[in-house]
């Protein structure tokens, strides 16, 4: 969240309540654990078989995403 609201320009941003979050989680169809807890994945197998991402990092990612840009 940091990240995008960087991106966005956004000075403050408010924590969400749970019963959104749920309501979401519903929408989507997947358990608000998913939405709730923070995750450091690392993609090893890819990075193992020499895979190369388009958009290495974060702010890459929400830039082209966001704005349109390719890199």
């Amino acid at each position: 969240m940091k990240e995008l609201c960087e991106k966005l320009r956004v000075k403050i941003s408010f924590n969400q309540p749970t019963w959104l979050l749920e309501l979401g989680a519903l929408i989507v169809r997947t358990e608000t654990e998913l939405l709730l807890k923070s995750r450091y994945v690392f993609p090893e197998r890819l990075i193992e078989k020499e895979f190369h991402f388009k958009y290495p990092t974060l702010p890459l990612a929400l830039s082209a995403l966001l704005f349109k840009k390719t890199v």
